[in-house]
């Protein structure tokens, strides 16, 4: 009976341990993937702290990783954007783009980073085929592959990541890579949108 349990006991933990091994924050609302807090900027106004979020957004863009303002609302406090970074593959790039959603008020601000999409850009190109007489080639245009994250999250990554083309590569690696990234990315929205930081 002992031994029974002790097995039971290992079997429990190593799945837990392969659950985790993919675990990124999720939204219990949404079940969506999603880095969200509520941050102090004691003595911060309103205003303040809205230029600041709008400011860090514009601020995050560049021409390899894009970044915008995509809704702004003074009254209310609220900005949101869009965000995006390179998620490195042993043989390919992805792109990863997310959904900023930033509100304030005074002393206190509200950030989510969710949304998050895996992109992949196929390239175009020719294709021959046949034989002989028959021979001919083909042109294909390039594509724009996109699937939401979770997508890949571990209850579903072995059975559809096969039937997704290109995105072999979305594995345990990636999902650290994309942890690491993401708490980068907060990192410097908490540094931007301190009362001590003048922008």
């Amino acid at each position: 009976m002992k031994q029974v349990l002790i097995t039971l006991l290992l079997i429990g933990w190593s799945i837990g341990m392969t659950a985790q091994e993919y675990t990124l924050p999720l939204d219990p609302a949404t079940h969506k993937v999603s880095y969200a807090d509520i941050g102090e900027a004691a003595g911060a106004t309103k205003k303040a702290l809205f230029e600041k979020a709008k400011k860090w957004i514009l601020t995050k863009n560049t021409a390899t990783n894009p970044y915008s303002v995509t809704f702004e609302n003074e009254a209310d406090g609220s900005v949101a954007g869009k965000g995006s970074f390179m998620l490195p593959g042993d043989r390919r790039k992805y792109i990863v783009q997310f959904a900023i959603n930033l509100a304030v008020k005074d002393g206190k601000y509200k950030y989510s980073l969710t949304d998050f999409i895996v992109q992949y850009k196929t390239e175009a190109g020719s294709s021959g085929g046949g034989y002989g007489y028959w021979g001919h080639s083909s042109y294909h245009e390039a594509e724009t592959l996109e699937y939401s994250l979770e997508t890949f999250y571990p209850s579903r990554l072995d059975s559809r990541k096969p039937s997704i083309k290109w995105y072999e590569e979305i594995n345990k690696k990636s999902f650290g890579e994309i942890d690491k990234t993401m708490q980068s990315i907060v990192g410097s929205l908490k540094e931007a949108m301190s009362a001590n930081k003048d922008w």
